[in-house]
């Protein structure tokens, strides 16, 4: 087990993400089915990048469009098809 150093894609659309409340999480079985992951919304670029902190980290994804109705700083909610999961050494 330990400590591992990933990255995260999500290989399809995104459809919504939707304002929530909760604690940031990763939830689901990331090779089949659907993922929810869950943090708050840091930034949300002009370009439809949006940055979500889950604990330490951020996760960029490719926003909705109904993504810039949101402000930085609400927690936000989207699921993914999956996520593609790959090691990477520091």
């Amino acid at each position: 087990m330990g400590t591992h150093v990933v990255e995260f894609d999500i290989p399809g659309d995104i459809e919504s993400i939707s304002k929530t409340e909760g604690n940031a999480a990763i939830l689901g079985d990331y090779q089949k089915g659907s993922v929810l992951i869950r943090g708050e919304l840091e930034s949300l670029d002009e370009d439809g990048v949006a940055g979500i902190r889950i604990g330490t980290d951020i996760m960029l994804i490719d926003a909705p469009s109904n993504a810039q109705r949101l402000q930085a700083g609400v927690f936000v909610e989207v699921i993914a098809d999956g996520i593609d999961i790959y090691p990477y050494i520091v």
